[in-house]
């Protein structure tokens, strides 16, 4: 009896450590990870809090909606490797649905945003390693 108690506690223990695993997921233009696109990801609804996108090197043209998610996003090789860049068309990166520092974009270069790079509106997200080149703003600055 006290040997089926034991696994018991056991199994329960393992529980929340399984409830807050980490997943990891890939991001590559040619086809070869788990999505072609930064904001595929981010919008899939396999992809959720805790979780870590890694995104391969390249220049990928996208506008980045955050949409409240508390993920990592972080380039393979870093910001002299992988560009967000933004077409000229707005912003390149938006958290407007409250991201904290559980959100985190790290090893980016951002450019080409007209609106800003990255524009944070009631969030505090974090950025790290972050390189910002050719963004402007009417108001404010490029970031």
């Amino acid at each position: 009896m006290k040997s089926a108690h034991k696994s018991v506690v056991a199994a329960l223990l393992l529980l929340p450590s399984l409830a807050f695993a980490r997943n990891t997921w890939t991001v590559a233009q040619d086809g070869s990870g788990d999505f072609s696109g930064i904001q595929q990801a981010v919008d899939s609804p396999d992809v959720v809090a805790g979780d870590v996108v890694t995104v391969q090197p390249g220049v990928y043209v996208e506008n980045i909606l955050w949409n409240g998610k508390a993920i990592r996003v972080e380039s393979a090789l870093g910001s002299l490797f992988t560009t967000i860049d933004g077409d000229s068309a707005g912003t390149v990166v938006t958290f407007t649905r409250g991201e904290d520092s559980g959100t985190v974009l790290e090893g980016f270069t951002i450019r080409n945003g007209t609106a800003s790079g990255v524009s944070a509106w009631n969030s505090s997200p974090t950025l790290k390693s972050c390189v910002f080149v050719d963004n402007q703003a009417s108001e404010g600055g490029g970031v």
